[in-house]
């Protein structure tokens, strides 16, 4: 599952949810969480410019970028070494930053949950599948494994 799968899920999810129980405020909650969620993600893949006092040719682009830079074969960019490419965003990002995101949505799935955890009460069989549903992309989000830039 990746980043665009799982923004429709909370599309998806914040619409089926407003029009099953028509609550406002969960509706308005959810769609400043999705808007956070669509923030972390572009601020995460902008890369800082650095003072080019020496730079290098790279390989496989003929492009010239800063030292310490390697060509992602999956990007086909040229990224610092401190960034690692997750298949989850589609982009090489720092670890740290990445760790930041992928709570941010454990948590938007995590309030999904006690969401559907409330609707139960109004409707148990459609409650319980949509935990189930949300449980299952909770399990999702633990299988990404950072990707090495430099393994060709």
């Amino acid at each position: 599952m990746n980043y665009a799968y799982f923004l429709v899920y909370f599309v998806f999810h914040m619409l089926l949810l407003h029009r099953l129980t028509n609550d406002v405020l969960f509706g308005v909650t959810e769609a400043m969480l999705i808007s956070i969620f669509v923030y972390m993600r572009f601020m995460m893949t902008i890369e800082a410019t650095l003072p080019n006092h020496s730079v290098q040719n790279c390989a496989r682009c003929q492009k010239m970028t800063p030292q310490h830079y390697v060509h992602c074969d999956k990007c086909g960019r040229c990224m610092s070494v401190e960034r690692t490419h997750y298949d989850f965003v589609e982009a090489c990002v720092e670890p740290s930053l990445f760790t930041r995101f992928i709570y941010m949505a454990r948590i938007m799935v995590a309030l999904n949950i006690v969401c559907c955890c409330v609707y139960i009460l109004v409707s148990p069989f459609a409650g319980t599948a949509l935990v189930a549903v949300h449980i299952y992309v909770l399990k999702s989000t633990y299988i990404s494994v950072p990707r090495n830039i430099y393994v060709h």
